[in-house]
């Protein structure tokens, strides 16, 4: 208890642990379980979501779910995105979608919420992101949605994200966003840290599509 910081940390070696040793969670389920309930800053909180999420405690879906629907915090929100996408709960895929387009979410925010569309398989959501670019009238609002959509890495990101890096009306900040994006989008390695965890890639850009021919270039 004097150490209060030191319990996140712990849960996420937990989570760590079990997401390695799956035999391991019979032991360690309950605990983080009970760890969560007890936490009340959003923030710690959210660290032992993402604990759950790698531990695979397919019981927390309903609780973890419930505080998606219904928290104000948009960091918390966003732990709650990856640890339900770690969760394989595809019936959350609805909600992260509409999460992901909401007005006002910072950028960090929407690609928490994109990685857990990603690490669902979720490939309409980029397709709903890439549909509210051309949309979106502020400059944070695109940043975010252009992050968002490099981090999905899905190839229906490329025509909404190509026009607005070409896109002379829009502020340089935001085509280089566009940019940013695109070069993730069409990067031919894994995606970063969750690779090993994704439930498919099928969705993602084919290895043998030419990064010239995605983007149009002679």
């Amino acid at each position: 208890p004097k150490q209060s910081m030191d319990r996140p940390w712990a849960a996420l070696a937990a989570g760590v642990y079990v997401h390695g040793h799956p035999a391991a969670r019979t032991r360690l389920a309950e605990p983080l379980l009970a760890a969560y309930d007890d936490q009340k800053d959003p923030e710690v909180r959210g660290a032992f979501a993402v604990a759950l999420g790698l531990a695979g405690v397919g019981q927390a879906v309903p609780v973890l779910r419930d505080d998606f629907g219904s928290t104000g915090d948009d960091a918390y929100r966003g732990y709650l995105a990856l640890s339900l996408g770690l969760l394989h709960d595809r019936e959350a895929a609805p909600e992260l979608r509409e999460a992901l387009v909401r007005k006002g979410t910072a950028p960090a925010v929407r690609r928490s919420v994109a990685l857990g569309c990603r690490l669902l398989g979720d490939a309409a959501a980029a397709d709903v992101a890439a549909a509210r670019l051309p949309e979106e009238g502020s400059l944070e609002g695109r940043l975010g949605l252009s992050t968002a959509l490099g981090a999905l890495g899905h190839r229906s990101a490329v025509d909404s994200l190509q026009q607005a890096a070409l896109d002379e009306r829009l502020d340089a900040t935001s085509r280089a966003g566009a940019c940013a994006a695109l070069g993730r989008v069409t990067e031919r390695g894994e995606a970063p840290w969750q690779s090993a965890l994704l439930v498919d890639s099928n969705y993602m850009l084919d290895e043998r599509t030419p990064v010239e021919r995605i983007l149009g270039l002679p």
